[in-house]
């Protein structure tokens, strides 16, 4: 009987002991380290609970954090004051901005599986010699828009990065079905195929009719093509990293 009472406790404690490493982390310039549930951020706060099951909600101002550690993964580190050190990857201002202008790439991040997000969306922001900074939308595991914040990822915690141009797909799609279109329309107003099923079709109607069909699978192959990803493989190695970072830094959309 004593056995099970102790076997109970070790799982109780077990629960408890991973509940706790499965919580968000707020670190605080006061060098204490405060585990929470965080519910909600603004530009200058921290809305938080302490425990899940605990409601409360309480708020803290971010100028007091030096960095706050999401269940996820992902880690957010403050200065103490707006400016940007170009030398390193601690000193990116973090806080949630709005609007990305001039963003011209998407990239793919692939990280440690035991993080939330294994493949996290965003866009390249800075270069450093072993971390990247990329911005990641606020609101979930999409491409940043309107609201975004700074992320650091550790070259050790990155597998892989897939980079793309924004809009190429669509614009892939595009150019795909004005081309399909074009050589179905020179080909049906030449009547090379006759389109028509129990009579011959005249050229204009045959032209549009084979525009039409040419267009499908034209929109087909331009997808495929605007999908496209420029793979670059990283495997958490330093010198792998170093051989691709210029050309990592040549996808960064800095403003």
């Amino acid at each position: 009987m004593k056995i099970f009472k102790l076997i109970a406790v070790i799982i109780f404690e077990i629960i408890i002991i991973q509940k706790a490493n499965s919580q968000d982390k707020l670190i605080l310039k006061s060098e204490g380290e405060l585990p929470v549930a965080i519910q909600k951020e603004t530009a200058d706060e921290i809305y938080y609970v302490k425990t899940v099951e605990d409601n409360t909600l309480f708020k803290i101002p971010k100028s007091d954090l030096k960095q706050i550690n999401y269940v996820n993964g992902d880690s957010i580190v403050f200065t103490a004051t707006n400016t940007k050190a170009v030398d390193s990857p601690a000193a990116e201002t973090a806080g949630c901005k709005t609007g990305v202008k001039n963003a011209k790439y998407n990239c793919w991040i692939y990280g440690n599986s035991e993080f939330s997000y294994k493949v996290r969306r965003g866009i390249i922001n800075n270069v450093y010699d072993s971390a990247i900074v990329f911005r990641v939308s606020s609101s979930g595991n999409v491409f940043p828009t309107n609201k975004w914040k700074l992320n650091y990822r550790d070259v050790s915690s990155i597998d892989q990065i897939k980079l793309r141009r924004k809009g190429s797909v669509g614009k892939g799609i595009l150019i795909g079905a004005g081309a399909g279109f074009f050589l179905g329309g020179l080909l049906g107003l030449a009547g090379i195929p006759d389109y028509g099923i129990f009579e011959s079709l005249p050229p204009e109607q045959n032209a549009l009719t084979g525009g039409i069909l040419f267009s499908i699978p034209g929109m087909i192959i331009g997808g495929i093509a605007g999908s496209f990803r420029i793979k670059i493989p990283i495997n958490k190695n330093q010198f792998q990293y170093e051989k691709h970072k210029k050309v990592i830094a040549s996808y960064s959309n800095n403003e």
